[in-house]
């Protein structure tokens, strides 16, 4: 779930590339717009400063949130 103050809240999934049960999803949520490559990093200094001592997976998404009504009926938060 993303959100931020004056947008809607967006919420999805994103899906890794190299998992086994792609096919199998039972309420057909895989799209393949939701379809990414996680990259997996070696052990070392993670992006939040954590210095991690097993292998990891990165990956970078840009999001777009729309922009509330003026109604008020759609709060972000």
């Amino acid at each position: 779930m993303i959100s931020a103050p004056g947008y809607e809240r967006l919420v999805t999934h994103i899906f890794d590339e190299g998992s086994p049960y792609l096919e199998s999803d039972a309420v057909f949520g895989v799209k393949s717009s939701l379809i990414q490559a996680f990259e997996t990093k070696e052990p070392g200094t993670a992006p939040d400063g954590r210095v991690l001592d097993q292998s990891w997976r990165h990956l970078i998404r840009r999001f777009g949130l729309k922009a509330a009504s003026a109604s008020g009926l759609s709060k972000a938060g």
